[in-house]
């Protein structure tokens, strides 16, 4: 093999090691403690029923993409259009625990844990 094939094949498998497959949730419905809702993971996507407090939006869910984190977070992405994930959903911070979901809202530090249906 000569310089420029062994350098050739050396920058194809460094590229290929930094490819890794994105995280994925396991399919399931998650549900929450004293009423806190419910996640339901199918694919590369999780519906969010989280009772609302106030009249902040007229939706009571919605579906959206996320990305899983090495660390455990998990950041869901929807439109800016919608009351729901703007209201509701990023108002907490997410996490998978490997076994279910951690919500922390952001405005009083609240836990909520939503663990795998029965």
């Amino acid at each position: 093999m000569t310089n420029y094939s062994s350098a050739a094949l050396a920058l194809l498998l460094a590229s290929l090691a930094g490819c890794a497959a994105p995280l994925h949730l396991p399919d399931g419905v998650y549900t929450g403690a004293q009423g806190a809702g419910t996640l339901t993971v199918s694919g590369d996507r999780v519906e969010v029923r989280i009772p609302v407090k106030d009249a902040s939006t007229p939706y009571e869910y919605g579906t959206y993409g996320y990305n899983l984190s090495k660390d455990g977070s998990v950041l869901f992405y929807g439109s800016s259009n919608s009351s729901y994930y703007l209201m509701v959903v990023i108002d907490y911070q997410w996490r998978w625990t490997g076994t279910g979901f951690e919500s922390t809202s952001r405005r009083d530090g609240a836990i909520a844990t939503f663990t795998p249906a029965q």
